[in-house]
């Protein structure tokens, strides 16, 4: 019998799901209506095994995806903030001298520039 590899990487869980989960727990403890709601359900399932097992599947795929919408967020925000503060790449690594500089910049900085941020 042959075992296949999981589809998850190091990368989707502290990339995606570790995010998304802190999210949900800072959720559900500052909105107390959400709190409520948990309590209630928790009370509905009782203590069976199943339930608990849909409700940890529950919180992995929604953490998840919660994940999924953070990195979505601070990727536009850090790239805004970015831009806004040095410019577009093509900008100063295609120019010949640095934002903020008078001097000339060599190609070879240039190379070295380009190896160092790949």
């Amino acid at each position: 019998m042959r075992v296949e590899r999981l589809p998850f990487t190091v990368y989707d869980v502290v990339g995606y799901f570790i995010p998304g989960f802190m999210l949900l727990i800072g959720v559900t403890h500052f909105i107390p209506a959400i709190e409520a709601a948990i309590d209630t359900h928790k009370k509905l399932l009782g203590d069976s095994f199943s339930g608990h097992a849909v409700e940890i599947a529950f919180v992995i795929v929604l953490s998840y995806a919660l994940g999924h919408i953070v990195s979505l967020m601070a990727d536009k925000t850090v790239e805004l903030a970015v831009v806004k503060i040095i410019g577009y790449p093509s900008e100063y690594l295609l120019h010949e001298s640095w934002p903020g500089s008078s001097g000339q910049v060599s190609a070879l900085d240039k190379w070295s520039l380009c190896r160092l941020l790949s």
